[in-house]
């Protein structure tokens, strides 16, 4: 008995044609012989052809068997269940607000219409300021492009947006103040008294009542 293919690799969600041909102990081909498929994952269906059958992957990524059975005979197929193309992307943290001058990391990972991460993505990072209001910043990507570092200068709002093999996810940065100022901390502000001027000290002196002098 051989199986074609005897081992293959397919998309989540997607399906595989598999054919099987059984000989005789002199190498003759037969035909009409009953066959058995047990899939360790997925499912297997028949075409009504008995040695055609169509293979349809699980939704989740991973890797198992089929057992073919024909008689007292059977043959082991291998399946690895990859990834499907790309479907979102999502980036966490979503929102951030930030004081000037302050720093943010940021991280993206790609999914499939089932939910499997999807690996070897290329992504792009920007940041465009609010046409209103605007902040500015700069956004850098890591060692690994699926990570970024996003800097802020000056207050405003904005939007950081990462995209790979046409989809995107954003990052609002709905309001990033401007940092706060400190208070300037003269000899005014310390309750001394500015130079060439006397402090009171809440305290009234006794007055100094003048001497009659001799004769009056």
């Amino acid at each position: 008995m051989v199986v074609d293919p005897s081992s293959f690799t397919v998309a989540a969600g997607g399906v595989a044609s598999l054919n099987v041909t059984c000989f005789d102990e002199y190498g003759n081909e037969l035909s009409g012989v009953g066959l058995s498929w047990a899939p360790s994952v997925g499912t297997v269906s028949s075409t009504g052809l008995g040695s055609h059958a169509i293979y349809h992957a699980g939704t989740s990524a991973g890797s198992g068997t089929i057992i073919v059975g024909a008689g007292s005979m059977t043959s082991t197929v291998n399946v690895t269940i990859v990834h499907g193309t790309l479907d979102r992307l999502v980036v966490s943290p979503v929102s951030i607000s930030l004081i000037s001058g302050e720093s943010a990391q940021l991280e993206v990972k790609g999914y499939d219409a089932y939910g499997n991460e999807v690996d070897g993505l290329v992504f792009e990072w920007s940041f465009i300021a609010s046409s209103t209001g605007g902040a500015s910043g700069t956004v850098s990507p890591g060692v690994e492009d699926s990570t970024a570092t996003f800097v802020a200068d000056h207050a405003g709002t904005g939007l950081i947006t990462v995209i790979s093999s046409g989809e995107s996810a954003n990052v609002q940065c709905p309001s990033m103040p401007r940092r706060a100022r400190s208070r300037p901390t003269g000899l005014r502000g310390r309750g001394v008294a500015a130079p060439g001027r006397h402090r009171a000290s809440g305290h009234v002196l006794p007055r100094l009542e003048e001497e009659d002098g001799p004769g009056q």
